[in-house]
């Protein structure tokens, strides 16, 4: 999916709303529902002054791609936005070559999560690939599940 440059760009990455501030008492449900776009809910488009959204801690709103790894003396983010792509997709895991920021981190919490599960689950299809020849990851039911072109464009097209 290809990146556009747009206003108060991650801005939303992470935020919470102050819903007694008067500035948003324009964000009505109304508005919400029948938002022209994404893009407009994105940039907080009912708020017209800049001055009036606050800033959220690095350590709370840590965009890999934009931010630099952080050291051991800072500790770990407590949240973690993929902005182009997270260790999910095959295209980032690290047996393509093309590791992204605390995957590591990532695959660890997944397998943790996935101990509490009653039963193995199944892999979504953009876990599997993304393009014709990714490997998959080992151990799921559905893990030799073969490339399926059509497959592919319903979740890629």
């Amino acid at each position: 999916c290809e990146q556009a440059i747009y206003p108060r760009k991650n801005w939303s990455s992470s935020f919470l709303i102050n819903c007694g501030h008067p500035a948003n008492a324009a964000c009505t449900l109304k508005l919400l529902n029948e938002a022209p776009s994404g893009g407009f809910l994105h940039r907080f488009t009912w708020i017209t002054d800049d001055s009036l959204i606050g800033a959220i801690p690095m350590k709370w709103n840590f965009l890999v791609g934009w931010h630099d790894k952080f050291t051991p003396e800072q500790g770990l983010p407590g949240a973690v936005h993929y902005t182009l792509g997270g260790p999910w997709y095959p295209d980032y895991r690290e047996a393509d070559g093309n590791v992204t920021d605390y995957h590591a981190e990532w695959w660890e919490e997944l397998k943790a999560y996935e101990t509490t599960l009653p039963c193995k689950r199944l892999l979504c299809p953009h876990e599997l690939y993304s393009e014709n020849g990714h490997k998959p990851i080992p151990g799921y039911p559905n893990s030799d599940m073969p490339y399926d072109e059509e497959e592919h464009w319903i979740w890629y097209g």
